[in-house]
């Protein structure tokens, strides 16, 4: 089964991470200045103005100074995080079942990072999660993200790569969600690196053992105290990965000769024994230092099913670090017909929609990626369009970007008042 063909050349709930400034236990009393971290409760919080000691009240409830940076439950609609497609990616879905026209369709939400510098610091991805519907047992049925590590050859990041359901009840109804997820972790050659069923436990002998690694406790923030201390529930998955960097010999081995300083990985998220429903696949780089260390995330894009029901969008998220105020392009998409092209299959979007949304504001739409959508939007002919990006456009995957898949190029940037900046970018089953 081939998941990925990767050419390089042609290339919430969000889950929010530790702050790269150590918090400090709050106490009743003391002065706080804006952008101070504190620990209360097992929470961390960050001060978006200056706490006067005076103020009666504690951090979770003084919500006009403290703000709780890791809480991003998904709300009514929107959603949660990210996403790979990466330029050149080839999928096969012979085992998939045609789904209905006027339901739904296989899509991919995408979120490129265009700075392919060997290694470059400062403003980078530190989440990428996508949230969308596990619809069958076969590999095309399931949330498949695809993600591209840039760095030093011949080191390694490390990542924590999550297979999420349950913790979203609050929110969406249980019914609705994926009650038992499992993840599987792939190379470029598809040799299965790791599988989680749940993330307390090791699944087999050769796969982590999570007491020495994600559940050794220096990763509350992505376990016990996730979502605002909702916590991951027993039955999600989770592993903690050191993933190789390339080397030239790594990268041959890879089929990848001539490209290293990358990786290429995929996650399959579905349900154990074939169940369905509302699922999450999340990874998350937890060295949130301002600038980090050079190594770093710079494409994911996730393909699933996207329809008309009930948080049927695929929903990809993503999160931003670097010093304050930083700004960084980035480029989001919402692919569809391409892979009809590649795979001579009818079973994908013919015309997605995408938006892109900094908390509940929508920043940007995209329909037919070469037009404007609206006066608001960038302006194609001088930001994606522009001759610059070919590889994510005219030069993608070797049939290039259709005339219906959605594009944006567009500036972001690190919010000064918490120190991340938080961004969803949803692909609907088609335009309002």
């Amino acid at each position: 089964m081939k998941l990925f063909s990767f050419i390089l050349t042609s290339l919430l709930v969000l889950n929010i991470s530790l702050s790269a400034q150590a918090p400090t236990d709050w106490v009743i009393g003391t002065q706080y200045n804006k952008g101070s971290l504190v620990s209360y409760e097992g929470i961390f919080y960050n001060a978006i103005q200056d706490v006067p000691g005076s103020v009666g009240g504690t951090p979770d409830t003084l919500t006009d100074y403290w703000v709780d940076i890791f809480s991003s439950k998904p709300d009514d609609d929107p959603g949660d995080p990210p996403n790979i497609d990466e330029p050149g990616s080839d999928f096969n879905s012979s085992n998939l079942t045609p789904p209905d026209a006027t339901t739904g369709a296989i899509g991919q939400v995408a979120i490129d990072d265009p700075d392919l510098a060997e290694t470059s610091t400062g403003t980078r991805i530190i989440n990428i999660s996508t949230r969308g519907k596990v619809v069958g047992s076969e590999d095309d049925d399931a949330l498949v993200g695809g993600f591209v590590v840039r760095g030093t050859p011949g080191s390694t990041i490390r990542l924590i790569i999550r297979g999420l359901g349950p913790y979203m009840s609050s929110s969406i109804d249980s019914s609705l969600l994926l009650a038992d997820p499992i993840i599987e972790v792939y190379d470029n050659k598809q040799q299965l690196i790791a599988k989680n069923d749940n993330w307390k436990e090791q699944f087999s002998s050769t796969d982590p053992n999570p007491s020495t690694t994600l559940n050794n406790g220096s990763y509350e923030v992505y376990t016990n105290q996730f979502a605002g201390g909702v916590g991951l529930n027993d039955k999600e998955a989770g592993v903690l990965l050191d993933l190789p960097i390339y080397n030239d010999a790594q990268a041959t081995e890879q089929g990848l000769t001539g490209f290293a300083g990358y990786g290429i990985y995929t996650v399959i998220l579905k349900g154990v024994g074939g169940t369905t429903g509302i699922g999450q696949v999340a990874i998350d780089d937890p060295d949130l230092t301002d600038n980090g260390s050079g190594n770093r995330i710079i494409n994911i894009s996730t393909r699933g099913f996207a329809g008309t029901g009930d948080y049927e969008d695929l929903v990809g998220g993503f999160v931003l670090k670097g010093p304050a105020g930083g700004r960084k392009d980035f480029i989001m998409r919402g692919l569809g017909p391409y892979m009809k092209l590649t795979t001579s299959k009818d079973i994908y979007l013919t015309d997605p929609f995408m938006t892109v949304e900094k908390g509940q504001t929508v920043i940007g739409s995209s329909d037919d990626w070469a037009t404007k959508y609206s006066a608001n939007d960038p302006e194609p002919s001088t930001t994606l369009n522009n001759g610059n990006y070919s590889p994510y456009t005219t030069g993608f995957a070797g049939v290039g970007l259709q005339e219906k898949e959605a594009g944006l190029l567009m500036e972001m940037e690190i919010d000064s008042s918490i120190g991340f900046g938080i961004y969803t970018n949803t692909v609907k089953y088609s335009a309002p």
